[in-house]
């Protein structure tokens, strides 16, 4: 059954992906720059409202009838900031709008000092199946660098807390790649994260983002700026220990038992149908594109009756193809030219003749199996890579 007019998904379509937006934290990070704010309650009892209006909003004008997902992802912020009385009134208006698929994979973030088990009830009371605990390191140095409130047995309690409530699949997040890093430090973390024993690990290499805490810090002399040689050891001893500890590296920062990959990242990586709501979330369904405005506030009105919904926009061709190949290159699996022509009636080969050819006679790609994947040693400059098949600027 084809969307209505104006409309991009209907009953019928393939179950989407759904990214939610939960903007409060209890503490803020120094490193962070997603939109975000200090918990207080009727702010969250604001942000509840909002998205009740996204929801009847983009019900009448992306899609029809019940929104039918097969993954769902609450991010932030820190969604456990939320009470969990706060979390049952989330699930009752998701019920409302959403039709869940039998395969569903619903993932919650969640900070190991505010996941209690009050909280990882009354999410798996939702539906909740999966838990992605922000660790970020376990040094005590590094978390108060980090402005990460927990202590270092955080972690180990909240996975703890997870198994008790249910859970049967966890991940963990460890940051590498922080000012005056090393990689003794580093490796103790992610001994300490594989000790736990959790279906999935990310590990993701800081950035300085522009206006944060930290990016200042360092900016001003305080701090020293973080190491790339250093960063790309950590990576490299990362991805020996994750794969000796019996989990595969299916995408340049991720890693998983057999079978418990990201559902719902892995939509993002093949370029797949995921709608989003909540501030500053970024949607991409049927190659259109709409983006909210980050801010609680700003976010409220726009979806008010009175306001202006940021519109789904068409993805110029040329941008949609680009993001289709380095999307597909950041997964292990690689992209399939097959898959690539029956998406886009066009010969991968063809398209991007000359960025392929240097790519694998550097050693960067390799062809196998039919198949064109990144070459291990590459994954760390993988920017540097998929930059040779950007279209060019107009």
């Amino acid at each position: 059954m084809a969307a209505e007019p104006g409309r991009l998904w209907a009953p019928g379509d393939p179950p989407a992906g759904l990214y939610i937006h939960i903007p409060f934290c209890r503490f803020l990070c120094t490193y962070c720059a997603f939109s975000k704010e200090i918990y207080v309650r009727d702010r969250a009892e604001r942000w509840l409202a909002g998205l009740e209006r996204e929801l009847w909003v983009r019900s009448r004008e992306s899609f029809a009838g019940r929104l039918r997902v097969d993954t769902v992802f609450l991010g932030g912020g820190t969604p456990s900031a939320l009470t969990a009385g706060q979390i049952e009134r989330l699930g009752e208006l998701l019920a409302r709008h959403l039709e869940f698929d039998a395969s569903l994979e619903f993932t919650t973030e969640a900070n190991p000092e505010s996941f209690t088990a009050g909280i990882a009830a009354a999410f798996r009371a939702i539906g909740v199946n999966r838990v992605s605990l922000g660790a970020q390191s376990f040094d005590r140095r590094e978390l108060e660098l980090l402005g990460r409130p927990h202590g270092i047995d955080a972690p180990a309690r909240a996975v703890s807390v997870a198994r008790d409530s249910g859970f049967d699949n966890v991940s963990v997040d460890v940051m590498y790649g922080l000012p005056a890093q090393d990689l003794a430090t580093f490796a103790r973390s992610v001994d300490a994260v594989l000790d736990l024993e959790t279906e999935h690990v990310s590990a993701y290499c800081l950035g300085l983002e522009p206006g944060t805490p930290l990016a200042v810090s360092v900016a001003e002399g305080a701090l020293p700026a973080p190491d790339d040689d250093a960063a790309r050891d950590q990576y490299d001893h990362l991805v020996a220990a994750v794969e000796a500890r019996g989990y595969e590296v299916y995408e340049i920062s991720n890693f998983a038992r057999k079978g418990r990959e990201a559902a719902h990242n892995l939509k993002y990586w093949r370029r797949e149908d995921c709608f989003a709501l909540g501030p500053s979330s970024h949607a991409l369904v049927r190659n259109h594109r709409w983006a909210n405005p980050a801010g609680l506030d700003r976010w409220v009105a726009a979806y008010a009756e009175t306001g202006r919904p940021p519109r789904p926009r068409p993805v110029p061709e040329d941008l949609a193809r680009f993001e289709y190949v380095f999307l597909h290159l950041r997964l292990s699996e690689g992209l399939d030219p097959g898959g690539y022509r029956e998406r886009w009636g066009r010969r991968f080969e063809d398209d991007y003749a000359d960025p392929l050819e240097r790519m694998v006679d550097r050693g960067l790609l390799v062809r196998a199996g039919g198949r064109i994947r990144l070459a291990p040693r590459a994954r760390f400059v993988s920017d540097a890579v998929f930059a040779e098949f950007a279209p060019a600027e107009s």
